[in-house]
């Protein structure tokens, strides 16, 4: 069966060319038509000759480097980054880019060396705590490929000196707040949460092999995909407060069906429904009911 996932207007320029950028993260590795639909009504027709369809292919290459550095570190200045390549790949180096929370790069892009077992290691120099985004490429014909997207959380140790200011991490007064909502890969949940200014806490429920998705303050797509059927998905990011963290839960095995509790600590309340679709590239279904679900303080 054949869906459409997103359409978008593009204009063209004066001397005929156009772009697009399509966000393809929360896609499924495989082939993908792209197609152009005429607006008669506004502009003249195509020329018979006209490509309006192209076909290509979504290359998922986020299993080629495992990550042993934890996501959450504690740390003043230094941002640890550790891992390897697949054995498949060997020793081949990776260009290495890290922005923080708004999306300024702060480090790279960067090459470096990864040993005879694919095994590399890199200390990043940061300004302080929050949330950091590691982007790793290779090369092939001078051509900068893209590999993953790796998210982490660095936090202020114990015993701060004085005159550094640590970002917030106290769970008060958030409260611990879930929502429930029916998903399948054809039809995912969608949820968005209010949080609160500091440490977030997200989590899946268990029984299914959930992946989940998530935006950042810059609204960029993260993948979160570590473990199976037994146990949850989870992440932390670090929140200034005012802003809404979207989130997107699909079963890993295309023919799984079943209902997925996420649960976030330090928010005001989570909300599922279709209407976060729009921000990982989904089409809204039109109708789908909106449910609301509140912390038990608002009862």
């Amino acid at each position: 069966m054949s869906r459409e996932l997103t359409s978008q207007a593009i204009v063209i320029q004066q001397d005929g060319n156009w772009s697009i950028q399509l966000q393809t993260l929360a896609l499924e590795e495989g082939t993908y038509k792209f197609e152009i639909v005429e607006d008669i009504m506004d502009y003249p027709p195509l020329s018979s000759g006209s490509d309006r369809t192209k076909i290509f292919k979504v290359i998922d290459r986020s299993g080629e480097i495992t990550i042993v550095s934890p996501s959450t570190q504690e740390s003043r200045d230094t941002l640890s980054i550790r891992g390897g390549r697949a054995p498949e790949v060997g020793s081949a180096g990776l260009q290495i880019e890290v922005a923080d929370s708004r999306g300024t790069v702060i480090y790279g892009p960067l090459y470096i060396r990864t040993d005879a077992s694919g095994y590399f290691s890199e200390n990043v120099p940061i300004s302080g705590p929050g949330q950091y985004y590691a982007k790793f490429s290779d090369f092939r014909n001078n051509e900068a490929r893209f590999i993953t997207r790796v998210s982490f959380t660095l936090e202020d140790p114990p015993g701060t000196s004085a005159g550094f200011t640590p970002a917030p991490t106290a769970h008060a007064p958030g409260q611990t707040v879930s929502a429930s909502a029916t998903a399948t890969r054809d039809a995912p949940a969608y949820f968005i949460v209010d949080a609160l200014p500091g440490r977030v806490e997200v989590s899946t429920s268990t029984g299914t092999d959930w992946r989940i998705y998530h935006t950042d303050e810059t609204g960029s797509l993260v993948r979160i995909d570590d473990t199976g059927s037994t146990a949850p998905e989870e992440f932390t990011v670090s929140s200034s407060g005012g802003a809404f963290l979207y989130l997107k839960v699909e079963p890993v095995r295309a023919g799984d069906e079943g209902v997925v509790t996420v649960t976030v600590e330090n928010a005001k309340s989570i909300t599922s429904g279709p209407a976060a679709a729009s921000y990982f590239g989904d089409v809204i279904p039109d109708s789908e009911p909106l449910s609301l679900h509140f912390p038990p303080w608002w009862c």
